[in-house]
């Protein structure tokens, strides 16, 4: 009996450990469509992904924008420019932009990034389109 008790024990203190050490699911999120809302400079994107290319369409202007994307880990990847608007081009030239992936959802995740090397982070939240 004092076997089972501890058993029962051991399972309901350690499983909320075990649940929460897995971290979230990135896989599904390294290809497909998106949307980003980046409510700081009030504009969207749609932004199409493969496994080594991320395209950005602003919804306000014709831009373009094109990174190449280098997945780090399941949950960590950068982006490099290669090509777009010259001033984002030069804004980007010799820098990489670095995304982890905090929390996932269905439909969506959110992540923190920054440019190489400097210390000011942003959070933001990408949904699935498609």
């Amino acid at each position: 009996m004092k076997n089972i008790f501890l058993l029962l024990t051991v399972i309901t203190i350690g499983l909320p450990f075990i649940a929460c050490s897995q971290g979230p699911d990135c896989k599904s999120f390294k290809t497909g469509q998106f949307e980003l809302v980046d409510t700081v400079n009030n504009r969207r994107y749609f932004i199409e992904r493969n496994d080594s290319i991320q395209l950005e369409y602003s919804f306000q202007s014709i831009d373009t924008t094109r990174f190449r994307v280098k997945w780090t880990s399941d949950c960590e990847y950068s982006l490099t420019i290669i090509s777009g608007r010259q001033q984002i081009v030069d804004f980007y030239k010799d820098k990489k932009l670095i995304i982890n992936i905090l929390e996932t959802y269905p439909d969506s995740y959110k992540f923190s990034s920054h440019l190489d090397g400097d210390s000011r982070t942003r959070y933001q939240i990408l949904k699935r389109i498609k």
